[in-house]
């Protein structure tokens, strides 16, 4: 199924610690709320004051909750929808997190990648501003409520899905691969949220009906304050269960929907021609090779931390370079040996030196070529055993030269059909890379 509601039903059990901790924030929320309705609602009554100063209570109790509820989602609820989308993507990534500590491990890896969470608020407007012009004639969906919340979310979201790359490549990548898209990922999240707002409405309708025999027996302005409590009830299991359930949701399809897809290239340089922040984005991103999906996004940590697997180079076995010439000078070991052997049975010492200096100096000459070919091969194999780890096998990747620069050795390496340039030293490690226009 396109909205994956099972999955997104287990990853939002595998979370449930983020219910409970906005069980707890909203019970505050929902606790000062009511005092705030008590004192707009019932202080006209005790300073007996005359109309029209009790409507102009009521609506500064509106603004005043309003305000109230903007400063609780800013400070309060967005650092745990923060952190929620962290943890979601750990899990989608493979990688379980204790319950005990999801709330502040999210947040600490928040704090871990951006400083701090201001500069994480910073690094939202990027995409926020692209997506912008990503909508094209779509913009209307951006004042529908929590829709550009939930897309934003789901972009975020591919940053935190594979720790070994900087969050501007992932930012980077995460932008092409939902304009890709974007008709398709639009139009579910849109239905995702009025599925919510239509559970919303009839909770209401449920509510309403259930306790309203209750309230019609109040007087004003109990009645209303009955009314805007029956509001909050149905607020706080909302905000706790459903918009929960709706991040989870909405991240497991946004990753499923375009984990396999490749970011193209094409796609990348209409962005950039179209949003001079999506500039700004593909500028500090570190790495340029096109990957093609989450699984692959292991390059530039294996650059930065030269780890290699042993046992690669028996799977290479097949085409290494130099095997038929490493088994040719084998053979002309042996063949010489045994001309050895034979020479050292002529008597005449003349004949003997001029067979053994013959020998030397073939040797010598064989030692210098295959000295020669042994750094070429083993710069070849590392940098062929580099890309195989670091790119998988379902990646086409050759290369089509190597060559010695000075005292390290430049590649050009065809990835997918683009070229890249790759600069090793002469033990074959991988110094830098680029991609070339």
């Amino acid at each position: 199924m396109a909205f994956h509601f099972s999955k997104a039903f287990k990853v939002f059990v595998e979370t449930s610690s983020f219910v409970f901790a906005r069980i707890i924030a909203n019970a505050y929320f929902v606790m000062f709320s009511a005092v705030i309705a008590v004192f707009f609602l019932f202080g006209p009554v005790f300073f007996a004051l005359a109309a029209p100063l009790p409507d102009i209570f009521l609506a500064a109790g509106v603004f005043v909750f309003l305000f109230y509820w903007s400063f609780f989602r800013k400070r309060i609820l967005y650092v745990l929808k923060s952190s929620a989308i962290v943890v979601v993507s750990e899990f989608l990534s493979g990688r379980n997190i204790p319950v005990s500590m999801q709330a502040s491990f999210g947040f600490n890896l928040i704090k871990k990648k951006f400083h701090s969470l201001k500069n994480f608020r910073k690094f939202e407007q990027f995409p926020k501003k692209v997506m912008r012009k990503i909508y094209g004639v779509l913009g209307f969906v951006s004042f529908i409520p929590n829709v550009n919340s939930a897309v934003l979310s789901s972009v975020i979201s591919y940053v935190f899905a594979d720790n070994s790359v900087d969050y501007y490549t992932s930012l980077r990548d995460s932008l092409v691969l939902f304009y890709q898209r974007k008709n398709f990922i639009l139009f579910q999240i849109f239905a995702m949220q009025i599925f919510s707002y239509i559970i919303f409405f009839l909770s209401y309708l449920v509510f309403f009906y259930l306790f309203n025999p209750f309230i019609v027996v109040f007087s004003y302005p109990f009645d209303l304050f009955a009314y805007f409590l029956v509001f909050l009830l149905l607020l706080l299991i909302y905000s706790s269960f459903i918009s929960h359930f709706l991040i989870c949701w909405q991240i497991v399809f946004f990753i499923e929907t375009i984990k396999t897809d490749d970011p193209k290239k094409s796609k990348r340089d209409v962005l950039e021609n179209l949003s001079p922040e999506f500039n700004q984005i593909s500028a500090k991103a570190k790495v340029f090779v096109p990957l093609k999906s989450l699984a692959s996004r292991h390059l530039l940590a294996s650059l930065e931390t030269s780890s290699k697997k042993k046992n690669f180079l028996s799977s290479l076995d097949g085409i290494i370079k130099d095997k038929d010439a490493l088994e040719e000078h084998i053979k002309g070991e042996d063949a010489l040996s045994e001309l050895v052997s034979e020479v050292s049975n002529i008597d005449k010492v003349t004949k003997k030196k001029r067979v053994k200096i013959r020998l030397e100096e073939e040797k010598q000459k064989s030692f210098e070529k295959y000295e020669k070919e042994r750094e070429y091969n083993t710069v070849f194999n590392l940098l062929l055993e580099f890309l195989g780890n670091e790119l998988g096998k379902r990646e086409k990747f050759e290369i089509s030269s190597l060559q010695r620069q000075g005292e390290n050795w430049a590649a050009i390496v065809l990835i997918n059909k683009e070229k890249f340039a790759f600069l090793l030293d002469s033990k074959g490690k991988v110094i830098e890379f680029e991609e070339k226009q």
